[in-house]
């Protein structure tokens, strides 16, 4: 069994790798930024070296990312949509840096999909070609991707053969691919099968 969770950088990037070992960890979920403000995190090349060095020293299998709080392409503020494909695109290329698997995001508020959809075309262009852009299932229906159905209407999307994308529903821990649902215990299935296992 594979056993993670959410840990806190608080004090630098270094400690959230010693939490994890205390707590048994093999996979990692951080923020790489506080998860309340758009401001971005520099890191230094000597940070990430040591940190890549104590990753694998510690032997976590893998690392996700979650982006923070405030992302929202759905909302009618340009200003918002702008700083939020910053924080993401951010976010993506620090995962290449420090050896993530991709970045877990809530795509926000279901107002304007056609704006959803650009914004994660454009996010997409900057992101690297080691990173997965994680779409997060949210529990409110004002959200995108609040059930089955909206998360296999945005997997339908063209944009989707240009990177790597998954669409993970919360608590079960599946994600969604261009031809299916990857579950650990069943395998690769379509979106049909999956529809029913949403319970």
């Amino acid at each position: 069994m594979i056993f993670g969770g959410h840990v806190s950088i608080a004090g630098g990037l270094h400690n959230a790798l010693i939490k994890g070992r205390e707590e048994g960890f093999d996979v990692l979920q951080i923020f790489v930024t506080s998860p309340r403000t758009f401001r971005t995190t520099r890191y230094t090349d000597e940070e990430i070296k040591v940190f890549r060095s104590q990753y694998a020293e510690f032997n976590f299998k893998r690392l996700f990312f979650h982006a923070i709080y405030l992302i929202n392409f759905g909302s009618h503020n340009q200003r918002l949509r702008e700083l939020s494909r910053e924080s993401v695109v951010h976010y993506l290329q620090m995962g290449d840096k420090l050896g993530s698997i991709g970045t877990i995001i809530h795509l926000g508020t279901d107002t304007n999909r056609e704006n959803i959809i650009s914004d994660i075309k454009t996010v997409l262009l900057h992101t690297p070609s080691s990173q997965y852009f994680i779409v997060e299932s949210m529990a409110s229906q004002k959200r995108l991707g609040s059930n089955i159905d909206e998360l296999i209407y945005i997997n339908k999307e063209e944009i989707f053969k240009m990177k790597k994308i998954y669409l993970k529903r919360k608590r079960w821990g599946w994600r969604r691919r261009s031809r299916g649902v990857l579950d650990p215990a069943m395998g690769e299935v379509s979106g049909k099968q999956a529809k029913q296992w949403w319970v």
